[in-house]
């Protein structure tokens, strides 16, 4: 069972809208992005230098493509 833990997985982007709402820096290099994934909210945590780092990512994000340094944090 996985009681009141987080799962380390990536949302569902394919084929999906994705729309940026924003970032912030959580830990170091770690930042956590808000984004809507058709309509729906969903935080993910994306290892990142700046902002620019995580504005590449995203754009990868809305074409489809998952990074592989994006996790979903969202409960």
């Amino acid at each position: 069972m996985n009681r009141g833990r987080r799962k380390h997985t990536r949302p569902d982007i394919s084929e999906k809208q994705v729309e940026f709402v924003s970032c912030s820096p959580s830990k170091g290099e770690v930042w956590d992005v808000c984004l809507k994934v058709s309509g729906w909210p969903h935080t993910v945590r994306v290892w990142a230098k700046d902002e620019l780092d995580v504005m590449k990512q995203v754009l990868e994000m809305q074409r489809g493509k998952i990074p592989v340094d994006a996790f979903d944090v969202s409960e």
